[in-house]
C-alpha cells in the first residue's frame, strides 16, 4: 500500500504463544502495536530487551475488527495515565476495547461500540476515556466519552458526545488528546486545517468545539507537553520538503497561542510526533522521506531543529507511528512501507543511533506503545 496513503487517509504472524514474563530474556519492558486486520484486530506484544532489540511474545484479540489499511491517525493504541489499562480502536467494527495490563501479559476486559463511524484515536485522563470517530463519506465524525470503571469496563458518559467542525462531511480527523491539566480535549483535522478544542465540565461533558486555525497545512499527529504546551506535525499535503512542526500554548478559553508557528526540516510528510519523557526533545516521523527529525524544546515551548535527519529508516520504509521508552533510552518506529519496527538508542542530546529492525508485521498495522 502506498506509504503516503497511510499518512493521509489514513506482525509478526504469531502463533498462539503465551505472554511470557516481562523479566524474561533480559527484558526491560514491553512494546505493543496492533494488527488492524479486517479478519480480527489483535494486540501484538514484544519484549523490549536491554540492548534495544525486540522479541515477540504473543498476541491477544480485541474482540473487534480493523480496517486493514492506513487510518490517517495517531493514538489508536494508548495506556491509561496510571499504566493499569490499555485501550484500542477497532476501526472496522466501530468499537473500542479495554485491557488490563499485567506484568506477564494483557487481559481483554471490555469491547464497546464507539457511538460513531471509524474510530481512529483515543485518550484517557483520570478515568475518563474519549474516542475520536473520523466518520466516512456518508457520516460525519464525532467525539464520545466513556467512564473507565475500576475493573476496566467502559460505560458511556451521559451527553458526552459532540460533533467535529462539520456535522455533514468528513474532516480528516486524525487525533484526540486531553490537555496537560485534563480540562480540555484537543482534536486535529487534516482536511480543514483546524485544531479543535473542547472544554470538559464537572460532569465530564465537553462543550461545543472551538475552531482554531492551524499554523501549518494538514495538521496531523501531536504530543502534549508540559505547561499546557503541545506540538503538532504539519504534513503540508505531502508536498516535498516542506513539512514542519508547530508548538502552541492552550489557553483556558480554548484559544491557541502560537509559540513556534512552523519549524521546517526540509523533509516530507511529517505525520507522527513523540516527546521524550522529560519534555526536552520532540521527534517526528517523515513518512515520505523515510526519516525522523529531532527538535529541542525550550522551557517556553519554542522549537529548534536539532537534526533534520536524526534517524533514517529507509526510502521505502514509510515510518508512521513512533514511541519513546519511559526511561528515554530507546525510540521505536512502526514502518508502513516494509511492515517493520525499527529501534534506535536515544542519546543525552536527543541524537538517534540505529539498532535493530523487526520485520514481518501485517499490512495495515497501527499504533505503538513502549512501556
Amino acid at each position: 500500500m502506498n506509504k503516503l496513503f497511510r499518512c493521509f487517509s489514513s506482525v509478526l504472524m504469531l502463533t498462539a504463544l503465551p505472554l511470557v514474563s516481562a523479566f524474561a530474556e533480559d527484558s526491560i519492558g514491553k512494546l505493543y502495536t496492533m494488527s488492524n486486520a479486517v479478519s480480527g484486530n489483535e494486540i501484538l506484544v514484544y519484549n523490549r530487551l536491554s540492548d534495544g532489540s525486540l522479541s515477540k511474545t504473543g498476541h491477544i484479540s480485541t474482540n473487534g475488527k480493523g480496517s486493514g489499511g492506513g487510518l490517517g491517525n495517531q493514538g489508536a493504541l494508548i495506556l491509561s495515565g496510571d499504566g493499569f489499562f490499555m485501550f484500542a480502536v477497532n476501526a472496522g467494527s466501530n468499537s473500542i476495547s479495554s485491557f488490563r495490563v499485567r506484568a506477564n501479559g494483557l487481559d481483554l476486559i471490555d469491547t464497546q461500540p464507539s457511538d460513531g463511524i471509524r474510530p481512529v484515536s483515543v485518550t484517557e485522563d483520570r478515568g475518563r476515556l474519549f474516542v475520536l470517530n473520523a466518520g466516512d463519506s456518508a457520516n460525519a465524525g464525532n467525539i464520545r466519552g466513556f467512564f473507565v470503571k475500576n475493573d476496566g469496563d467502559l460505560k458511556s458518559i451521559p451527553y458526552a458526545v459532540r460533533s467535529l467542525s462539520s456535522k455533514k462531511t468528513t474532516t480528516g480527523a486524525a487525533q484526540i488528546n486531553f490537555s496537560d491539566n485534563g480540562q480540555q480535549l484537543i482534536v486535529t483535522e487534516k482536511a480543514t486545517n483546524l485544531i479543535l478544542t473542547y472544554h470538559v465540565n464537572h460532569y465530564n461533558v465537553p462543550s461545543n468545539p472551538r475552531l482554531n486555525a492551524s499554523s501549518g497545512n494538514t495538521p496531523f499527529g501531536f504530543a502534549v507537553g508540559k505547561r499546557n504546551q503541545f506540538f503538532v506535525s504539519n504534513a503540508e499535503g505531502g508536498a516535498a520538503g516542506v513539512s514542519s512542526l508547530s508548538s502552541y500554548s492552550l489557553l483556558s478559553s480554548g484559544k491557541l497561542g502560537s509559540i513556534s508557528p512552523k519549524v521546517g526540516t526540509g523533509e516530507t510528510a511529517a505525520c507522527w510526533v513523540a516527546l521524550t519523557p522529560d519534555g526536552r526533545y520532540a521527534f517526528t516521523t517523515n513518512t515520505a522521506s523515510g526519516t525522523l527529525s529531532s527538535f529541542e524544546i525550550g522551557f517556553n515551548g519554542k522549537l529548534t531543529v536539532a537534526d533534520s535527519k536524526a534517524g533514517i529508516t529507509g526510502n521505502t520504509s514509510g515510518p508512521i507511528d513512533l514511541a519513546v521508552s519511559p526511561e528515554s533510552h530507546y525510540l521505536y518506529t512502526l514502518n508502513s512501507g516494509n511492515e517493520s519496527i525499527s529501534s534506535f538508542s536515544v542519546g543525552l542530546n536527543g541524537e538517534l543511533t540505529p539498532l535493530t529492525t523487526v520485520t514481518g508485521l501485517p499490512d495495515g498495522a497501527n499504533g505503538l506503545i513502549a512501556r
